[in-house]
């Protein structure tokens, strides 16, 4: 009888005690819950997004861009009033940085790629509020941008008329072209139009022979 009662006391102190360690645990759990729920409404996640008007760019274009500060779900963030955007090189070295105000949860940015600074290549934005420093840079907005090279080709047109009707209503019609060097662009795919008061009239397509001639 007395060892009887000796293993139900055990087993009642077992099941009081895992009762119990339950409890803790439960408690623990919640208590970490709650104080990490507290946390992140006390210290909000910023965030910065870049949309561009364009998904590639040549030295001489003006890149045109427009920075949207989020908070929590994608929410308009009151937190910051300044963006920055910092350009790197290829090989991240710091080229340009921008310091764009804040209104209404945007901002809105340009920048000139200018032919002494900025060459073919891939350039990376990083685009982040003074707020967001206080967290891990791994959460900064991030994008590389390819930079293609400028091309500036000087085209000379000539055009001549040969064969008019008597009035003058008819007549063949062609259009040399050749570069800044004369130099004739031959077997060049070219388009041409004509305008009479800001309207076109007549308009086509061609390829143009060993000299530059196209006739139209």
């Amino acid at each position: 009888m007395r060892l009887a009662r000796f293993l139900l006391s055990t087993l009642l102190f077992t099941a009081v005690s895992v009762s119990i360690s339950f409890a803790q645990d439960t408690i623990s759990l919640n208590t970490i819950i709650t104080k990490t729920a507290s946390f992140t409404q006390g210290h909000p996640a910023e965030k910065v997004y870049l949309h561009f008007d364009k998904p590639y760019y040549a030295v001489g274009d003006t890149i045109w861009f427009k920075a949207y500060v989020t908070v929590g779900l994608h929410e308009p963030s009151l937190l910051s009033k300044i963006v920055y955007v910092d350009v790197y090189t290829g090989r991240d070295s710091l080229i340009e940085s921008m310091k764009l105000p804040v209104i209404n949860s945007t901002a809105s940015g340009d920048l000139t790629l200018q032919p002494l600074i900025y060459k073919q290549g891939n350039y990376h934005f990083r685009a982040y509020t003074n707020y967001m420093r206080n967290y891990d840079p791994d959460y900064f907005f991030n994008k590389n941008i390819a930079i293609g090279d400028l091309i500036e080709n000087t085209v000379l047109t000539k055009v001549s008329f040969s064969g008019a009707t008597k009035d003058q209503s008819k007549a063949n019609v062609g259009i040399n072209y050749k570069d800044g060097n004369g130099a004739p662009y031959a077997s060049k795919k070219v388009s041409w139009h004509v305008e009479v008061d800001y309207e076109t009239v007549a308009k086509g397509k061609g390829t143009t022979d060993q000299n530059g001639f196209l006739a139209v």
